[in-house]
């Protein structure tokens, strides 16, 4: 679903705010393709970037990102062995990273703020299985279901961010934290926020799924602690990029 305009707001806030360049990628839509369709695109894309000469990229400094299917996608195309050692970083908010437990498991292992409140992939997210995953496909492959991928495999820095009113919240807290290697006392304190080397957790408390991007609906109240909340994340990876995959330059 959308296009790269539908980011255009989330990418020149990074790019304005902290002068540096970002490229928003583009990929065939399911169900007219399906996977490994398109991180075989961003794979591609990204090879073309990081070979153009004519672009103003500081290779040792490359970070890759997306928000939802854009982050699944992002953690996918990132093991890829022409782009290893080629990506520093990730950044992927509210992102699929399990495509072998149901959505029905999903719905009941998150939180809701009370008995009327609906998720806003509850209905959609079987029509999204359908489409992107052929019949016959292993949902354990990394390349689908990165929960599953190596971490030697993956950037070396890693910041995921979950929203805690999202069914897909669960699987990235799980996935960075099995990365991370906690354990026992370490994950509960870790739930809502960590930080272990290079890697990084964070839940946005009290926020629904795709809470960086409009939400069509929304009350003015509802309107305001989104985009305080989604201010002060955008702030945090911010800081978070230049300490770390960015931390040999200075932002401008």
């Amino acid at each position: 679903m959308r296009s790269p305009f539908w980011d255009d707001e989330y990418c020149a806030h990074f790019s304005s705010t902290y002068n540096i360049l970002v490229i928003s990628l583009d990929y065939s839509k399911a169900p007219s393709d399906r996977f490994p369709v398109q991180p075989n695109e961003i794979i591609a894309t990204v090879q073309a970037i990081l070979s153009d000469s004519s672009l103003p990229v500081d290779k040792s400094c490359v970070v890759i990102g997306g928000v939802s299917a854009g982050g699944n996608l992002a953690l996918s195309a990132s093991q890829a062995p022409e782009l290893k050692g080629r990506i520093h970083g990730a950044v992927c908010w509210c992102s699929t990273t399990d495509w072998t437990t149901s959505t029905a498991d999903k719905l009941k292992s998150r939180p809701y703020r009370n008995a009327k409140d609906a998720d806003v992939l509850k209905d959609a997210a079987a029509a999204f299985s359908w489409a992107y995953i052929q019949p016959g496909q292993n949902l354990r492959d990394p390349k689908l279901s990165v929960c599953f991928a190596k971490r030697e495999d993956l950037p070396k820095w890693l910041f995921l961010i979950g929203e805690e009113y999202d069914a897909l919240c669960r699987e990235s807290k799980e996935m960075i934290m099995n990365l991370a290697e906690l354990e026992g006392k370490e994950r509960e304190e870790g739930n809502y926020e960590f930080e272990k080397g290079t890697i990084k957790w964070k839940m946005a408390r009290g926020m629904v799924h795709g809470f960086t991007h409009y939400i069509p609906g929304e009350s003015a109240v509802d309107k305001e602690v989104r985009l305080k909340m989604r201010e002060e994340t955008f702030a945090e990876v911010g800081e978070w990029l230049f300490k770390g995959p960015f931390s040999r330059v200075t932002p401008k």
